[in-house]
């Protein structure tokens, strides 16, 4: 070996060689997120043991993973500010550029320079979106944090647990900015009246009530019937899983093809479809709630609770192998094992629904003593995008309307009283039942885009609707006038402790102060114009691709 060689070399060549090394090797760890680096060294050390070159080949492959995103040079240790200000110069930069081109030519342009489609229907649309600052600083956000989750499964898979420690503390910044928000805001209607939003915890709490109601009316419906119930496992073929368990120990997988976690629910969300329409073919429709969750390497796999009619089952065993076994390489190790898995439930339909409510806790409340494992599940979820459960009868946003206070539906009573009492499956029942339809109402978002509101229930020719609008009142505004009015009294009747004048100017200051503030915050920003001649698109590269 090389480093073998060494060892016979002079003594000072052999002092300056691992110096070089040592300084190229601290100049590429310096790209790389700090919750890498530490791990990337380790790995780094050891394989510079063995091999120098295979050792330096390591961290180059790092470092060109973890340099850029995309075309959009935005760098993944970018942090909530620096995505900002990348997002208002690319703003800039492409409404400079669209000048002296039409909005066809400028988006398409866009589109190459950025190596990334715009969504949007029209050129029109697409424009309206490359002019918004907001627009890029989603579309940064997102391929950052799913660029640096990449990261750590091409680098240290092996470390993860569901998703990095850097999504963790991301989901933990966006919850806290979350109950910022909701103290600075209160929700006011029509009449004037002005209501606290919920805290955070109380927004999970009334999320796990309702998804456990849900699929506890589900649960009614099928005891009703007197269907089967089934726990059926959904996993994906090995090529989409980044390490593999070997004698109790997690080792890298070799059949791993770079696939993300969003790919795999991807797949598995696909076989989901075939399978559902070959069984409507056969008029076979079961109930079900499904349950998204990852493996320790953040690849996905579902839970599924079915109930099905006991003749029906043959069938349904047979089509879910076929597409989810047969159609995938059937013939890899552990495939017949672990891809499908299908279980008979002891307890029923209630032994069913308390095997769903374990994952309803995990993906929000948390279960006592695992806080930090159902913190990591929803990080996870976030920086891939990944909705957490599905049902057979999904009639949410009518079951939500019936319990809103400001809805009154005479024509549906006995539907509302349902809905509000929490009896889910007598509400689907009810509400089957008054042939009532969901109304929508065409509607424009601010890029011009066309889409579907919902708008209220049709029944007998008649629309049911809530009876007020509500509207989100700043607090700090309210605070803001009560300042102002103090302004006020101070200029009308000064102390009599100061003189006049000094009472006049505190006024001034004071009243330009609370004045100012608000404007910093009302205000549009203008982006900054950036440097250069060039008339490309400006790739920011933030500040923290230069530390030392």
């Amino acid at each position: 070996m090389f480093v073998d060689e060494l060892i016979d070399a002079k003594k000072e060549n052999h002092k300056k060689f691992h110096a070089e090394n040592e300084e190229f090797a601290s100049e590429l760890l310096k790209s790389i997120p700090e919750s890498l680096s530490t791990i990337a060294k380790v790995k780094y050390i050891n394989l510079y043991k063995e091999d120098v070159r295979e050792a330096n080949q390591y961290l180059l492959d790092a470092r060109n993973q973890n340099i850029t995103v995309s075309k959009l040079k935005s760098d993944i240790r970018a942090e909530h500010e620096e995505i900002k200000i990348a997002a208002r110069i690319i703003t800039s930069d492409f409404m400079r550029t669209s000048i002296n081109l039409t909005k066809k030519l400028a988006v398409k342009f866009t589109e190459t320079e950025m190596g990334m489609k715009i969504p949007g229907r029209t050129f029109e649309i697409k424009f309206e979106r490359c002019c918004c600052e907001k627009f890029w600083r989603r579309t940064l956000r997102k391929q950052v944090r799913q660029e640096r989750e990449k990261s750590h499964l091409k680098i240290a898979p092996e470390f993860m647990r569901y998703c990095s420690n850097d999504a963790v503390n991301e989901s933990e910044s966006q919850d806290s900015a979350d109950n910022e928000f909701r103290k600075a805001y209160k929700a006011e209607s029509e009449s004037g009246e002005l209501f606290e939003l919920p805290s955070l915890e109380e927004s999970i709490i009334n999320k796990k009530n309702e998804l456990w109601t849900r699929a506890k009316g589900i649960g009614d419906l099928a005891k009703k019937e007197n269907l089967e119930a089934r726990l059926i496992t959904l996993t994906c073929p090995s090529k989409f899983h980044a390490t593999r368990t070997f004698n109790k120990t997690v080792v890298r997988n070799k059949k791993y093809e770079n696939l993300t976690p969003a790919e795999s629910h991807k797949h598995l969300n696909d076989c989901w479809k075939k399978t559902r329409a070959l069984l409507a073919k056969k008029k076979i429709k079961p109930m079900f709630i499904v349950t998204v969750e990852p493996h320790k390497n953040g690849t996905a796999h579902w839970h599924v609770v079915m109930f099905a009619k006991e003749s029906e089952w043959s069938s349904i065993e047979k089509t879910l192998l076929n597409k989810f076994l047969k159609d995938h390489n059937p013939e890899e190790s552990g495939a017949a094992i672990r891809r499908v898995k299908i279980d008979k439930v002891k307890n029923g339909v209630e032994g069913a629904i308390a095997y769903a409510t374990k994952y309803i806790l995990k993906h929000t409340a948390g279960i006592e003593g695992e806080k930090a494992e159902t913190d990591r599940v929803v990080a996870w979820r976030r920086s891939w995008g990944v909705r957490a459960f599905r049902f057979s009868h999904d009639a949410a946003t009518v079951y939500r309307l019936m319990r809103k206070r400001d809805f009154k539906a005479e024509e549906l009573i006995d539907v509302q009283e349902a809905a509000k009492d929490g009896e889910y499956a007598k509400f689907l029942t009810l509400y089957k039942e008054s042939e009532a339809k969901t109304e929508y109402e065409d509607t424009k978002n601010k890029y011009g885009e066309e889409s579907k509101k919902f708008f209220g229930i049709l029944i007998n020719e008649k629309i049911l609707r809530r009876t007020e609008k509500w509207k989100l009142t700043r607090v700090k505004v309210e605070k803001e006038r009560e300042n102002l009015e103090k302004v006020t009294v101070n200029i009308k009747e000064p102390s009599k402790s100061k003189s006049k004048k000094d009472n006049i100017n505190y006024a001034k200051v004071t009243h330009i102060n609370t004045i100012s503030s608000r404007l910093k915050r009302t205000s549009l920003k203008k982006p900054p114009s950036p440097s250069g001649d060039s008339g490309a698109l400006l790739h920011y590269v933030p500040k923290s691709t230069f530390r030392q």
